[in-house]
């Protein structure tokens, strides 16, 4: 326990001094979003090392496709946040069950992604979205293949169905990658 507690405060303490130079950039400035969700993300983490019924329940997720614009330009995926998207899944099965069953395969999702912040050429545009979508974890666990526990940290595009709320229009959408 206190090592996971010291692994939080110390991610801690790093994001807050991306954030503190981050608002020295002329590009970024400072996000108190940002920081909150940092702090989300440590806490969630510090939870998922002690606890074992959020681990086995709840895992935060990055889903990442690669944009046209990086693929010609060579950038990386942390460079590319416009082929990126930010998700909270909850397994279903460790909802309903304390044994292992076919709802394992199933998780409810909940995200944020956004377009046109690494590609000027795009309108900026920001989206929260729910959904459904396979544990590919879980299902690559039960089929026997080893290192399946990646899949608990990324999510696989094209395996969820979602329903995406425009936070700049406020319209609601039923796109894959809006």
């Amino acid at each position: 326990k206190e090592a996971a507690w010291r692994g939080a405060v110390t991610s801690m303490i790093g994001m807050t001094m991306i954030e503190v130079g981050d608002s020295l950039s002329e590009d970024y400035g400072f996000s108190f979003g940002d920081l909150l969700f940092d702090a989300i993300g440590c806490g969630a983490g510090y939870l998922h090392e002690i606890s074992p019924w959020f681990h086995r329940t709840v895992d935060l997720r990055w889903e990442y496709l690669p944009t046209e614009r990086a693929i010609e330009e060579g950038d990386t995926p942390t460079g590319d946040y416009d082929g990126s998207a930010v998700l909270v899944a909850v397994n279903v099965g460790a909802l309903v069950s304390d044994r292992p069953g076919i709802w394992d395969l199933l998780d409810l999702q909940a995200g944020y992604q956004v377009r046109g912040y690494t590609s000027p050429d795009l309108e900026k545009r920001r989206w929260a979205f729910v959904g459904v979508g396979l544990n590919l974890a879980n299902l690559l666990r039960r089929l026997g293949f080893g290192g399946a526990a990646f899949f608990d940290y990324y999510q696989a595009p094209f395996i969820s169905l979602r329903l995406a709320h425009d936070l700049n229009d406020g319209g609601w959408e039923f796109p894959y990658f809006p």
